[in-house]
């Protein structure tokens, strides 16, 4: 990863500056977490977050990102007011894809698509691509030491085998599954402009 020091810099700055593999503070629930550059287009940058957050995908136990509990949570105003405002005035809705749908949100997870596993158990998505983090290596950039800390964090991807199992990415830096009402890290995504 890229080391940059961002501390006297505002947001604007930050963005302007940030590129694929560089890190910034972000204020959450009155702390600072990292937040990681892992993509940029012509939409504006894709960050990741690392809140300490433990939470089950789905208390239901299924295995959709639409209808999920954890996706609810993570595009409620409850959520976002544990931003600062310029933060979140600096997100913007995606719209993202997921098996053969699509939803419109502010934060979201990343799909097994995105991190560069090629294992072909989960739902397909065509239209993920791998993220250009990911790209310098196999899925095991998915086991560095921004990640470590997080140990087993969700993906947004359906187990293409049960309606109650989901993509994580395990401590090893592999993709997984397990039941939806499990707690594993959330490693919220944005995009930034």
């Amino acid at each position: 990863m890229i080391e940059k020091d961002f501390r006297n810099a505002d947001l604007n700055e930050i963005i302007e500056k940030l590129q694929v593999g560089m890190s910034f503070t972000v204020n959450f629930d009155k702390k600072f977490i990292e937040a990681l550059c892992l993509d940029i287009s012509d939409e504006g940058k894709t960050v990741m977050l690392f809140p300490e957050m433990r939470e089950k995908f789905d208390t239901r136990n299924h295995n959709s990102w639409k209808d999920s509990s954890i996706r609810e949570k993570l595009n409620s105003d409850d959520f976002f007011c544990k931003f600062d405002k310029e933060f979140i005035n600096h997100t913007v809705v995606k719209e993202i894809h997921t098996c053969d749908y699509v939803t419109h949100d502010r934060f979201w997870l990343l799909s097994h698509e995105e991190v560069g596993s090629n294992t072909n158990r989960f739902k397909e998505n065509r239209l993920c691509k791998k993220l250009k983090y990911f790209d310098e290596s196999d899925e095991s950039r998915c086991f560095d030491e921004t990640f470590c800390s997080a140990r087993f964090w969700w993906l947004r991807s359906a187990f293409s085998d049960y309606d109650y199992n989901v993509g994580y990415v395990n401590y090893d830096g592999y993709v997984y599954n397990c039941y939806a009402s499990s707690h594993n890290a959330v490693l919220p995504v944005c995009l930034i402009h």
